[in-house]
């Protein structure tokens, strides 16, 4: 009975495999469609920055992109300037504060107000010490002398302590000052294409706005 079942399994395999129906094989040859598939993609690219206000002020479009979302689709490369924002008062501040540094630093080439009182100190200093010994000119006379020229000393370094501060106050006020003014340039962060404009020529924007959209050149099919 086991040898008659195992049998026709084994007829039954055999009709199976050589009624089964033959692959052809054929070149491809390029000709018309005879059947489609249709369906819908979006292309969206791979990589998308929103760039946003980092100030508040009236915003200006670089010439590239003067015409607002008529400039939609430019090239743009990494760093390009996209707009400015116009900060009035940081950049009245900022005027100032390059005028006072440029003050201090004229003033700085000059003598310190006591040098000059300090040499004519020190050369009476001097001329004292040559003649004290011989008695000609009082010890108290030669003391007072050396006082005043330790005096003018003290003075002189003074002096140079509270220009040197000065001048590096001046100039971390401008600096700070021209920090904030290189945050008005608003540039693109990568290489890519402009694919929104959210603004327009002229108008007030505040910090945090979103005002341009520039995405990758690589794309991917949704």
């Amino acid at each position: 009975m086991w040898v008659g079942g195992a049998a026709l399994v084994l007829v039954f395999a055999a009709a199976y495999y050589f009624l089964m129906p033959v692959a052809e094989v054929a070149a491809v040859r390029r000709g018309t469609a005879i059947s489609a598939v249709y369906g819908t993609v979006r292309i969206e690219p791979a990589f998308v920055v929103r760039v946003r206000a980092q100030n508040d002020g009236f915003i200006q479009l670089a010439e590239p992109f003067s015409a607002g979302r008529g400039a939609i689709g430019k090239n743009v490369e990494k760093n390009q300037l996209l707009a400015t924002i116009a900060d009035e008062e940081t950049a009245r501040q900022l005027k100032q504060a390059r005028t006072d540094l440029q003050a201090a630093v004229d003033r700085a080439a000059l003598p310190l107000p006591s040098a000059e009182l300090l040499k004519a100190a020190e050369d009476n200093l001097q001329r004292l010490e040559k003649v004290v010994g011989s008695g000609n000119v009082p010890a108290v006379e030669y003391q007072k002398a050396k006082s005043e020229a330790n005096r003018l000393r003290g003075a002189v370094e003074t002096e140079r302590i509270e220009r040197d501060r000065n001048l590096n106050s001046l100039e971390e006020t401008t600096k700070k000052l021209e920090a904030q003014m290189k945050s008005a340039e608003v540039r693109s962060p990568i290489d890519g294409l402009l694919t929104n404009v959210q603004t327009i020529d002229g108008e007030l924007v505040s910090d945090g706005n979103e005002l341009f959209t520039v995405s990758s050149r690589k794309n991917y099919v949704r």
